[in-house]
This record gives C-alpha cells, sequence and structure tokens, in this order.
C-alpha cells in the first residue's frame, strides 16, 4: 500500500494504491460504490453537487478497447462476453473546480483511490473507501500466491528451459562431430593395468617388442574410445529433452491453475456464471493440495515411528 499527497490549488488531492492478493468485483460492490461516490461529502453542498458531473464508468477491455458508461445500470447490463471482456475500470466523479473522487481497479489487480477536496476531508473519505475495497480482496492461500500468481517460479522455468535448450543444441552438435571424426581400439589392446606398470614391466622385459609397444601405447594414455563419448553424451542428450518437457508440463499448469485465481475480474453479465465455476473448481483445488500435504505430514510420521 502507497499514499501520495499532494495540493491543487485549494484542495488536497491524496491518491492511495492497494494491493490485494487479486479482486473480484461483483454487482452489488459496484451499487455500493455508486451510492459512495454519489453522496460523498466532498460533493455535498448543493451548490457544488450542481456543477459537479455525474458518475462515469470507464471500463477497459480485452485488447486495449475503451468503453464509457453514464449509467450504472447501463454497464451491469452490458454482456461482458469475450472478445471484450472487461479487465480494467474506472469509476470517476468531477467538479469544475477540481473536485474529484476515482477509483480505479487496474488490469494488474491493484485498486487506486484518488480523492481531490478539501483537506479536512480527503483523509476520512480516503479511509473510507480503503476499508470499503479491501472487501473485494480475495485473500488467496500461500501456494497461490508464492507459486501460481509469483512471477519468479515462471521465471526460474524460463531459465531452465534456456539453460537445458543451450546445452542441448551444444551436445548434439559435439554428438554428430564426435560420430564422425571419433575411433574405436579394441579393448584387448589396452590391458587392465595402469600406465606406471606397464612401463614397469616393458623395462624389466628384454623383449624390445614390448618395449615398442609400451612407447605406442604412451600416446593412448588418456584415450577414450569414442563410443564411450557418445554414451555420456546420449545421457545428457536425454537428461536436457527430459528437463525441457517437465519444464513445460509445469509451464502449462501453472498457467491452467492461474485462471483459477484472477488478479482482476468483473463478475457481471456472462462472467457471473464463469467466476461461480471457477470458485468451485478452486475449492476443489485447495481441498486436493490440503489434503494431500496433510498425508504427507502424516506418513512422514509414520515412517519416523517405524524406523524407531
Amino acid at each position: 500500500m502507497s499514499k501520495i499527497r499532494e495540493y491543487v490549488g485549494n484542495f488536497t488531492r491524496l491518491v492511495e494504491e492497494l494491493n490485494p492478493d487479486g479482486y473480484v468485483v461483483k454487482a452489488e460492490h459496484l451499487k455500493q460504490l455508486d451510492v459512495a461516490i454519489k453522496t460523498c461529502e466532498i460533493f455535498e453542498n448543493k451548490k457544488i453537487g450542481e456543477v459537479a458531473e455525474p458518475v462515469t464508468y470507464h471500463t477497459f477491455l480485452s485488447q486495449g478497447k475503451l468503453f464509457q458508461f453514464h449509467d450504472l445500470d447501463q454497464l451491469l447490463a452490458y454482456p461482458n462476453t469475450p472478445p471484450d471482456k472487461i479487465e480494467g475500470l474506472k469509476i470517476a466523479r468531477l467538479s469544475k473546480d477540481n473536485r474529484k473522487v476515482e477509483i480505479e481497479l487496474d488490469t494488474s489487480g491493484n485498486i487506486i483511490i484518488d480523492v481531490c477536496g478539501p483537506s479536512n476531508k480527503v483523509g476520512g473519505i480516503v479511509h473510507a473507501f480503503s476499508q470499503h475495497l479491501r472487501s473485494l480482496d480475495q485473500e488467496y492461500p500461500w501456494f497461490a500466491k508464492s507459486i501460481i500468481l509469483d512471477r519468479r517460479p515462471r521465471g526460474l522455468i524460463t531459465l531452465i528451459t534456456l539453460l537445458a535448450s543451450f546445452v542441448l543444441m551444444w551436445t548434439i552438435g559435439y554428438y554428430l562431430y564426435a560420430s564422425r571424426v571419433g575411433v574405436n581400439i579394441n579393448p584387448d589392446l589396452l590391458p587392465g593395468m595402469t600406465y606406471a606398470q606397464r612401463i614397469e614391466k616393458a623395462i624389466q622385459s628384454q623383449d624390445l617388442g614390448e618395449k615398442m609397444n609400451a612407447l605406442l601405447l604412451s600416446t593412448l594414455r588418456d584415450f577414450t574410445n569414442v563410443s564411450d563419448i557418445l554414451h555420456t553424451v546420449q545421457t545428457i542428450i536425454i537428461v536436457c529433452i527430459v528437463l525441457i518437457l517437465v519444464m513445460a508440463i509445469f509451464d502449462r499448469l501453472l498457467k491452467h491453475l492461474k485462471q483459477y485465481f484472477p488478479l482482476a475480474f468483473f463478475a457481471i453479465g456472462h462472467q457471473q456464471e464463469v467466476i461461480a465455476r471457477l470458485e468451485k473448481t478452486r475449492e476443489i483445488w485447495i481441498v486436493g493440495i490440503l489434503v494431500a500435504f496433510v498425508v504427507n505430514i502424516l506418513a512422514g510420521i509414520v515412517v519416523a515411528v517405524m524406523i524407531r
């Protein structure tokens, strides 16, 4: 949460930003906000109320489209279906003398309260709206905030995928190169004794051929058959492919789970049915994860007791 205070003429402007886990706006929330803004005390003076503009609703739709509604009933009657689904909303009421109340629910899940009016009133008004808007916070469980909604796990998946792809391309190139230029030597020509033992045996021997063989074998001291190298490279290639596939599965799973924990959701029109299904499925996921967690703990306790 952050606040910005500045002075505009004879008025004070106070901006407060709320950062909930995610918000879901329903029709009853919009009706309460509409009444609260219309009856806001900075517009209570009859003379000011007459020059103040009506409450307007600026909607931010998919694909960057913008729609403006001058009446709440019009907004609530909006079908709200893809591809013109509401992803953000700004509710505003202004007056000609710079008094204003703006509440923006942005597409990133943040809520911004922007009030400009008499200095002795803006603090209380912002606090009242802040308390009301906190009821929109979904308060997701820790695993949703730390894994599903946090950018770091997705960033780690991307990094691992890039590194594994780089290693995969390099090892495939090395495999092709080694297959063309590498050679294999019959293992029977390379006795199992150490290089030092061979030299010692050649020195003690009177056979000139054995001494020459020892000298020739010295050139193969660190030699490895290409078949052994290719076997190792094949293992690395398989590991990289499996790692990339696992990361792709994790990435797809996180994208799928993210829809059950929306950062910004406007449950009006067709989206009322959608949020009902999402919330039901989300409860199943949460219960399943909690049950699995408890079972793992109990299994660990049982195993520990049995080991003792």
